[in-house]
């Protein structure tokens, strides 16, 4: 179960990116450097929507040694902070040691970042 306030709240965004030269180690686990493609879904997601997400397609891609993955990122109203296409992701500010999960409740990190989060069934 997620813990955060609002949970019902669809403020996560869920993309598709391109990795590079990396090998995920679990279906939440973040590329240090990728691309964004393009949205996974139409609509903003709630945490526990995402974290769905994020599992499945990240469980299917898997295989692929994450060159197609999935990552998700709170953003506001208007997608302030939401990714675009063609846009490099650089990993968290390794000085701010901030590796808090974008689902978890704690405020916005200044990159992509997940957690290691439990696995459900839809």
């Amino acid at each position: 179960m997620i813990s955060r306030p609002n949970a019902d709240v669809a403020d996560v965004r869920v993309w598709v990116v391109a990795a590079e030269a990396w090998q995920p180690e679990s279906l939440f686990d973040v590329p240090p450097r990728s691309t964004a493609l393009f949205p996974a879904t139409e609509r903003c997601l709630t945490g526990a929507e995402a974290e769905q997400f994020v599992a499945g397609f990240n469980e299917q891609m898997f295989p692929l040694g994450g060159r197609r993955w999935s990552v998700a990122r709170r953003v506001t109203h208007g997608f302030d902070g939401d990714l675009m296409a063609g846009q490099r992701i650089e990993p968290p500010d390794a000085q701010a040691g901030d590796r808090s999960d974008v689902l978890s409740g704690t405020r916005p990190p200044p990159g992509i970042v997940a957690g290691r989060l439990g696995l459900r069934k839809l």
